[in-house]
Parts: structure tokens; C-alpha cells; sequence
């Protein structure tokens, strides 16, 4: 009342019947506690919730009030409650009068938690735009559900003659779902014309990588796909129509991001056209993206590349890649690997292996070249431009050629890997069958670690240095990121454990396959000359043949 009476002095052009007319309306309105007035429901005038879509967890939820007049009867004042699905909390509810001054504007009567109440007190003849009501969504929702926010309990007064009228009449219902987003950024399917993607093993989950290989006779190709969530976004390289394809790799990139923001996948497809061009000199691997060559004097392989068509000539760049160039603008196809790079790191399969916590700074100083441009990126494959960065294991190495990127190199921090070559009995853990005779100098290069590696003997427990023989029975320990790896040693022949071969291993081995003694695994697997997995006599007889002399070697071919 007091705040209608203040409205009232300070507007001394407010008629009688409109101050008449107001503090009637208080009387019906305010509250909503007298409805006796209340009458029919209007279809014609109605409130109109326009509210966002979706939302995420714990978000603001925005609504547009707005009266809808169709009658053009004159509205003078409006009052509803709120209907919220449960979980859905009031934060506000502001009115539309910020430009709006002196009579005409909407006054509010009451607004809180359950409801508003307004009013105009010249009255409103054409639709209008009330204001905006604001709401906390739960903080904990399924993804892709469905919650309401709605008024309940309409009711506008009017009157069709301009005269003050104490009629009320109610409006229906209103309401809106919102739809929480879905946090999903998948592709359902994803393919190409003239070939087949395959994909390829990655160890970022939010970094889904296909490749294919087309022949040399394609030169154009199209990448479809699908959206999982027709919500979500894409982004990426662009138009995936009709993409000309060069020589060599291809690489293109799809971006999806959830329609709630918080996960974002790329989807990395490289396809490979094949190459026309031969030479003696050297072996082409695609799939490894490696020229490997008879010699690595440069001039060589250059001097008997031999060039069939599409005007494709070479040239080699900072003495240790191949450069495949086209036509006369020397347009950049591939370049390729011939020797690693002039670096104190180990590249291997397109990893670089470090494990010091170098900066970015020092990191690139290592791969400086006249030709090459390289660049620092991090897991959001954003360029790395503070040089005191450390390197992080989920950083890669971007290699450009006059802006075009030729190849991309990502690092190792943590790696541990055994040579191929040697037979690891992973069951027991025990490497076998190595050479009588090795030094662990020479052995120490069949591994591939950034951890500690520590050769001890059986013996005495002590490390062994680079120069002693190794043994059967001898531990290879490599320490990595808190992890140990525990390998035992067996030398092929020294049955005993003393690294040489005597008339005891023969006597052992042949007591051992008659019954009469045991044998540790390490010792079982030095005896087992012909590798069938069993002592027997064959294994016997050709240890003692090598003791006398008769056999230059242990190992087994056909012929024995």
C-alpha cells in the first residue's frame, strides 16, 4: 500500500480513478489471496515462456516472460506462480522497466520464490515483454533429460471500456522443457570413397586416428560421416568434399564437441596415395614413412632415384630427408626419413625418446635446420610459444617445410622396449638362448629404456661392468617410473652357471634327462639346444659334440 501511495504523490497527474483503480487491484492481486473475482479461462491472452534449449548440470537456466494480447482488450495487471520440476531452484525474476520511467511502466506488486505479481495502471492494449525469470538447474542430471519450468495460476484483470473493473480472469497454463546436453563427441561411422579406413591404435582417448591407402590413379576422394549426437559440433578442416589428394600422406581433421562443451574428440584420417617412382638404392616402407638406403652419403640415393611421370623430382634437405617435390612451383608432396635427425635424441617410428625435463627452448635448439621449421605442440595441439615450458609426454613435434607440414613426431618420456632379436620367456621372465660368450657391453644395446638399467651376478649379487662375460643365471633389472622389470639370464649351453661350456654341463644336462637331478628353469632353457621345449638325448649329444670340438656352433639347422 505504501508503495502504490508514494507512486501516487510523485505522479500528480494520476487520475482518481486510476489511483482508485490501483488500490483496488492491490486488494485482488497482491498475495493471491482474493480470487472471488476469478472467472473462465482466456485462450486469447496468454504468458509466453521462451527459455534456452538446453543446459548443463548446475547451470542458469534463462526465460522470457511475455504477455500476449489478442483481444487488444486493456491488461492491467498480471500475477502468476512458478512450476518448476523438482531439483529446479528460483534465483530471480527481473521486470522489463529499465527504460521505462513515469506512467506505463510495469510496477511489481511482489516477486519472491513462488511467484510475481504486476501492474500498469494505464493499462496494456498490444502484446508486451514482461521480463526474465532466471532458475538453477540441478547440479547432478542424466544426460538428455527432460525438466520442466512452467506458471501456474494465471490470472490478468481487464476491462473491454476502460473503467475500472474488479473482474479477474484465468489464463491456462504454461510451461517448457529443457533438455539437459548430451556429453557426447563420437562419430557413428566414418568412410571414405575409393578405399577403406582403418583404425589405428591411439593412446589419447580423445584423439581417434584412421588411415587408408588408395593407388596411385586417385586423385580426388570425399570423407563422409555421422554424427552419434545430432547436437554435437563440428569443426575441423573444413569442406571434406572432393579433396585433392597429393602424393603420399594426406592428413585431414573432423573436431566433434559435445553439445554440453566438456569433451571434444578429433578424429584424424591420413590417407596414403601411392607413389610412382622406383630405384635400386633403396626400400620404400609406407607405413612407416621411412626410405631406407644401401649407404647414407645422400648424393648416392639422389644420383639413381629414377623418376617415372607426373614431372616428380627430388632433393635432399639438411643431409638426412628426402624431399618428393612436384611440377615447376617445386610444390612439396612428402618428405621422408633417411637418417635420424642431427639431435641427441633417439627418434624411432616417429617417437622422440626423452627423458630429461628439458624446456621447450633447449628442446627445439636440438632440431634446428636451414630448410625445416619446427614446432612445440601440446595435447590441444595449440603451439607451445613459452620456451621455459618443460617437455611433457603428451607434447608433440610439428616439422614444416615453407608452412607445410611435413611430419609430426610424438614424445616418449617414459619408454622401455626389448630388441626383437632377442627370445624372451615372458611366463618365467627369463631372456634365453643368448650367444656364449656376449659381454654385457654388447648386451646393454638390445634395450630401448628411459629408466635405469642394472646387470647383476649371480654370483656375488654385485653389477657386472661392460666387459664381463654374462652368465646364466644372471639378473637384468630396469627401473622405470617406480616400476621394476626383472629379467633372468640364459646363455644357450652353460647349463652350470659359470659362462663356459666343460664336460660338467654335459654331465648335468644327461643327469637331469635321466631322472636323476633337477634343474632351475634358467638352466632347463640353457639345455634345450634344438628349442622344442624338452630335454632329451639330441640335446645331450650335440652339447657334448660342441664341448669335443665336432660342432662349430649350438645352433640347430635342419641338417642335424
Amino acid at each position: 500500500m505504501k508503495k502504490i501511495s508514494k507512486y501516487v504523490k510523485k505522479n500528480m497527474t494520476v487520475s482518481l480513478i486510476s489511483a482508485t483503480f490501483v488500490l483496488l487491484l492491490l486488494i485482488m492481486t497482491a498475495f493471491w489471496i482474493n480470487r472471488k473475482g476469478t472467472f473462465s479461462i482466456d485462450d486469447e491472452n496468454k504468458l509466453v515462456l521462451d527459455c534456452d534449449k538446453s543446459f548443463v548440470a548446475g547451470d542458469t537456466v534463462e526465460c522470457d516472460v511475455s504477455l500476449v494480447v489478442d483481444n487488444k482488450t486493456k491488461i492491467y495487471s498480471v500475477n502468476a506462480l512458478y512450476d518448476f520440476d523438482e531439483g529446479i531452484t528460483y534465483e530471480s525474476f527481473g521486470v522489463n522497466n529499465d527504460e521505462c520511467t513515469g506512467e506505463g511502466c510495469l510496477e511489481p506488486i511482489e516477486i519472491n520464490e513462488d511467484g510475481f505479481a504486476i501492474v500498469n495502471i494505464n493499462g496494456i492494449e498490444d502484446d508486451i515483454y514482461i521480463g526474465k525469470l532466471k532458475v538453477a538447474m540441478p547440479e547432478e542430471v542424466q544426460a538428455n533429460s527432460n525438466y520442466k519450468i512452467g506458471l501456474k495460476e494465471i490470472e490478468l484483470s481487464w476491462d473491454e471500456n476502460d473503467d475500472v473493473s474488479d473482474t479477474m480472469i484465468e489464463l491456462s497454463d504454461v510451461s517448457v522443457n529443457v533438455r539437459t546436453a548430451n556429453n557426447i563427441a563420437t562419430l557413428d561411422e566414418i568412410s571414405i570413397e575409393d578405399g577403406e579406413l582403418e583404425e589405428v591404435t591411439s593412446s589419447n582417448p580423445n584423439l581417434k586416428k584412421y588411415e587408408a591407402f588408395v593407388g596411385n590413379d586417385v586423385t580426388q576422394t570425399s570423407i563422409s560421416y555421422s554424427l552419434t549426437d545430432e547436437n554435437a559440433t563440428v569443426s575441423g578442416t573444413g569442406i571434406l568434399d572432393n579433396l585433392t589428394l597429393h602424393y603420399g600422406s594426406n592428413i585431414y581433421y573432423i573436431d566433434v564437441t559435445s553439445e554440453d562443451k566438456s569433451v571434444i574428440i578429433r578424429y584424424e584420417v591420413r590417407i596414403y596415395r601411392e607413389y610412382e617412382f622406383t630405384t635400386d638404392v633403396y626400400t620404400y616402407n609406407k607405413e612407416e614413412n621411412y626410405i631406407y638406403t644401401k649407404d647414407d652419403s645422400g648424393e648416392e640415393i639422389i644420383s639413381n632415384l629414377e623418376q617415372l611421370g607426373d614431372n616428380l623430382h627430388y632433393e635432399l634437405i639438411d643431409g638426412n630427408k628426402l624431399a618428393i617435390v612436384y611440377g615447376e612451383n617445386d610444390e612439396v608432396l612428402g618428405i621422408y626419413n633417411i637418417v635420424n635427425f642431427e639431435t641427441d635424441y633417439l627418434i624411432v617410428d616417429n617417437k622422440i625418446r626423452e627423458n630429461d625435463n628439458i624446456t621447450v627452448g633447449a628442446f627445439l635448439e636440438s632440431f634446428d635446420s636451414e630448410y625445416l621449421e619446427f614446432v612445440v605442440v601440446n595435447d590441444l595441439d595449440e603451439e607451445v610459444t613459452d620456451m621455459s615450458d618443460v617437455i611433457k609426454s603428451t607434447y608433440k613435434l610439428e616439422v614444416y617445410l615453407e608452412n607445410v607440414l611435413l611430419d609430426t613426431f610424438t614424445i616418449e618420456k617414459s619408454y622401455f622396449k626389448i630388441n626383437d632379436s632377442l627370445l624372451v620367456d615372458n611366463q618365467n621372465m627369463i631372456i634365453k638362448r643368448l650367444k656364449l660368450g656376449t659381454t654385457y657391453g654388447e648386451f646393454k644395446t638390445n634395450f630401448d629404456t628411459s629408466g635405469e638399467i642394472e646387470f647383476i651376478s649371480h654370483i656375488d649379487n654385485n653389477e657386472v661392468t661392460n666387459e664381463d662375460i654374462i652368465k646364466t643365471g644372471d639378473i637384468v633389472r630396469v627401473s622405470i617410473d617406480g616400476d621394476t622389470f626383472e629379467y633372468t639370464l640364459s646363455v644357450l649351453g652353460d647349463v652350470t652357471k659359470d659362462g663356459i661350456i666343460n664336460i660338467q654341463d654335459v654331465g648335468i644336462l644327461y643327469r637331469y634327462f635321466m631322472g636323476k637331478r633337477t634343474l632351475s628353469d634358467d638352466s632347463i632353457l640353457a639345455g634345450d639346444v634344438i628349442n622344442d621345449g624338452n630335454i632329451n638325448i639330441q640335446d645331450v649329444g650335440i652339447l657334448y659334440r660342441y664341448f669335443m670340438g665336432r660342432r662349430a656352433s649350438l645352433e640347430v639347422s635342419n641338417d642335424d
